[in-house]
């Protein structure tokens, strides 16, 4: 029996009372010389039963009181299972594909079962899987929970992250005492990823070693290079290892080739077949000893997807107001699809009309009506990229007029004086591409342009000679405008004749359609929201450009295991442990300890409620009391 607040136990002392009065008011008979007792009549002492009456209702005085005490002591019963409810041991087990080794994984479920089977009956036992994110597999809760957990566990196709995994058990942990175990093949680039564990002081961890295969083969990459493709495969193994790789495009086997793997090097394996434009490959490498997980590598070799481009004139002719600009984007017509058509016709269209396009590029304004321009600013204001080019059909102050949220002071330079333009920034993604040749930039001469005397909220990319705005880009809504401040057609300069115009446009498509180029290769990890985290080839649908409301399209992509995980490279369990950062000092820990056992007993104390027992006894004598008195 322990007390939750033993001091109360001090009034017991109250019990003495009622001793007490009792002996100081018992009557006590006179005692009276006799000559001869044998003379007095037998009779029975009527006192015996009212003195045992008075022993009586001391005894329940005196234990109503000790009952009273004991209730505000808060007794319950201290058993082990009590005592140690909070203690936490959570197992976190390794399911990265570096744990699917033959025989590997099974010898990691030996363990924990093992080490399950070693912690004390009383703590509580969680399951935490993790690779390269943390789940939890069983909850703290009895041993039986945690084994069949376990039991359920299988390697996946993520990378180690220790990180992870600590963080997500010192969360199921909470504030209480307990223990990490880490079941693992302790690799080294687990930690290298994620070095930024931590720990409260009062938690304790231990490593299992699961250990390692002696052997891995691993492709590595697979790409197009010369009409050939070509693997890369790499022995992560102390002894040389031969094997072959086999090539499949769209799920026919296309080709075998030998593999001669040198320890801890990367050999090329080159495929000289015929493949299409369009499909899936596949290289696979026989590999009996390591990960199955990194034995093949995906590719698709889709072309990327052409951007939507709108063109708006005058007159919807290309040929005469656009020429220069479409030959521009003639030169990679695989990026870019274009269409032309007139200011007047953005009139008849809805008002995400432009929804399907990737950018729009506007080379007139005269004519457009109210209608016209709500459909481009609604098309901006959705996401939507906009080129806004000045010349003889482009109102100075365009953008302002188009877009409410633009404030623009704009005119015509004067003629007849001739600047040039340049960059503000070298490395803004439209003139990086130049490199070293962004000088030429510097060679067009502009005899007419915009004059922009003032131009809130806009970023100036490109300068004219005189250090007016050349370039500039709005953020508008969720989309953003450029405006440059001259024409493309050579009107107003001869740009169009200068080695620099091609790359220049080509660079500004890029730009604005930056979002359509989506990635096609991902790792498990940064699989995109709804494909299965493993290897292999995933369709995306996917709306073209940025515009909400946009027409749907899909592509594939190739989802592949990080590389990293396929070298074997070790870190020894204690300098793993050395390396987490412990939060908070020893006394601390002491502390909390304190801390956790006082909310133990509290928790055991609330769950028997044993005060209520006590204070119904003590209700009972007390009213037993009370009856007896009655009849004295």
């Amino acid at each position: 029996m322990s007390f939750l607040f033993p001091v109360f136990l001090a009034g017991a002392v109250a019990a003495a009372i009622p001793i007490i009065l009792h002996l100081l008011t018992r009557e006590a008979a006179p005692r009276l010389p006799f000559s001869a007792v044998q003379f007095l009549k037998r009779v029975p002492v009527a006192d015996s039963r009212r003195r045992l009456r008075e022993l009586l209702l001391l005894a329940l005085r005196v234990t109503a009181l000790v009952l009273l005490a004991l209730a505000f002591a808060r007794p319950f019963l201290a058993t082990a299972t009590s005592l140690a409810a909070d203690r936490v041991t959570i197992v976190a087990v390794d399911t990265s594909f570096s744990m699917g080794a033959p025989g590997q994984f099974a010898r990691a479920q030996a363990l924990v079962r093992d080490a399950v089977g070693r912690i004390g009956s009383s703590d509580r036992i969680g399951v935490v899987s993790f690779s390269d994110t943390a789940d939890v597999a069983a909850p703290p809760a009895d041993r039986g929970q945690a084994l069949a957990a376990i039991d359920r566990l299988q390697p996946g196709f993520g990378a180690t992250r220790y990180a992870s995994a600590i963080a997500k058990a010192v969360e199921q942990i909470g504030e209480r005492a307990g223990r990490i175990v880490l079941v693992t093949d302790l690799q080294k680039s687990g930690w290298d990823a994620s070095p930024d564990a931590s720990v409260p002081g009062a938690v304790t961890i231990a490593v299992l070693d699961a250990g390692a295969p002696t052997a891995n083969l691993a492709v590595t990459d697979l790409r197009r290079d010369a009409g050939s493709l070509v693997a890369m495969i790499r022995n992560a193994g102390s002894q040389p290892i031969t094997s072959r790789a086999h090539l499949i495009i769209d799920g026919t086997p296309a080709g075998e080739a030998p593999v001669v793997a040198a320890p801890g090097a990367l050999t090329e394996v080159r495929f000289t077949v015929a493949h299409p434009e369009a499909g899936v490959v596949i290289v696979e490498v026989d590999d009996e000893q390591g990960y199955p997980a990194d034995n093949a590598r995906y590719f698709v070799l889709d072309p990327p997807s052409r951007a939507s481009l709108l063109t708006v004139t005058t007159l919807g002719n290309a040929a005469s107001e656009a020429f220069y600009l479409e030959r521009a984007l003639m030169v990679n017509d695989r990026a870019f699809a274009w269409t032309t058509i007139g200011v007047g016709d953005l009139s008849g269209m809805a008002a995400d009309g432009l929804a399907d396009r990737d950018a729009v590029l506007l080379l007139g304004t005269r004519g457009i009506d109210r209608r016209g321009r709500e459909v481009l600013e609604t098309y901006v204001t959705r996401g939507g990229a906009l080129l806004l080019v000045s010349g003889p059909d482009v109102d100075a102050d365009a953008p302002a007029r188009i877009f409410g949220d633009i404030t623009l002071q704009a005119r015509l330079r004067d003629a007849g004086s001739v600047v040039s333009f340049a960059p503000t920034d070298g490395r803004h993604p439209i003139f990086r591409p130049f490199g070293s040749l962004i000088g030429n930039l510097g060679h067009v001469r502009f005899d007419r342009s915009v004059l922009i005397d003032d131009a809130p909220g806009a970023k100036m990319l490109a300068r004219f000679s005189d250090g007016k705005p050349a370039l500039l880009e709005y953020q508008v809504g969720s989309g953003h405008v450029l405006y440059f401040a001259s024409d493309l057609n050579r009107q107003w300069n001869d740009f169009p004749l200068q080695s620099s115009f091609v790359p220049f446009v080509q660079n500004v498509m890029r730009y604005l359609t930056a979002s359509v180029e989506a990635p096609r290769e991902y790792l498990v990890a940064d699989a995109p929201a709804g494909v299965r985290r493993e290897p292999g080839i995933a369709s995306l649908r996917t709306a073209r450009g940025a515009n909400e409301g946009a027409a749907a399209q899909v592509r594939r992509v190739a989802i592949n295991v990080d590389i990293r995980e396929s070298d074997p490279t070790r870190i020894g369990a204690e300098p793993l442990i050395a390396s987490i950062t412990r939060i908070g000092n020893a006394s601390g820990a002491g502390g909390r300890n304190q801390e956790q056992g006082l909310s133990a007993r509290i928790s055991a104390e609330g769950r028997q409620n044993l005060w209520r027992y006590g204070l119904a006894l003590m209700l009972a004598s007390l009213v037993f009391e009370s009856a007896l008195g009655r009849k004295m």
